[in-house]
């Protein structure tokens, strides 16, 4: 694979490490217990970041497949395409998450569901 695609694959990583990071520190209780929230969030999140495809509407579906066809054009393969062009979107879904927890009986992917549409509505 050329170093081009690879540094645009770095650059996205650090911007969801970035933006993650951000989102713990604004919406997470004080003091923050970095191994409880790997604990509360990971699990459901390796889980819903596979369905993302799926969970997505609209433009950010759009954007997502866009951004996957033109990484696999330039030589990166489908599944890193696809786990790369997701990674923004998915912090959505630690409000997902969130809400999922407070809501009781309502499936986490309904929610993740719900989320994607209404943020694809009002964006």
């Amino acid at each position: 694979m050329a170093a081009e695609p690879v540094d645009d694959i770095i650059r996205e990583t650090h911007r969801f490490l970035v933006r993650a990071a951000q989102w713990l520190l604004t919406r997470r209780p004080r003091p923050l217990s970095v191994s409880g929230e790997v604990e509360q969030f990971a699990p459901p999140m390796h889980v819903m970041r596979l369905r993302l495809p799926e969970l997505l509407t609209g433009r950010e579906a759009d954007a997502v497949t866009r951004r996957v066809e033109g990484l696999a054009e330039r030589g990166v393969p489908k599944s890193l395409a696809l786990h790369t062009a997701g990674l923004l979107p998915a912090i959505g879904l630690f409000d997902a998450i969130e809400v999922a927890e407070r809501v009781p009986g309502v499936p986490l992917e309904d929610i993740a569901r719900m989320y994607f549409t209404l943020t694809d509505r009002v964006r």
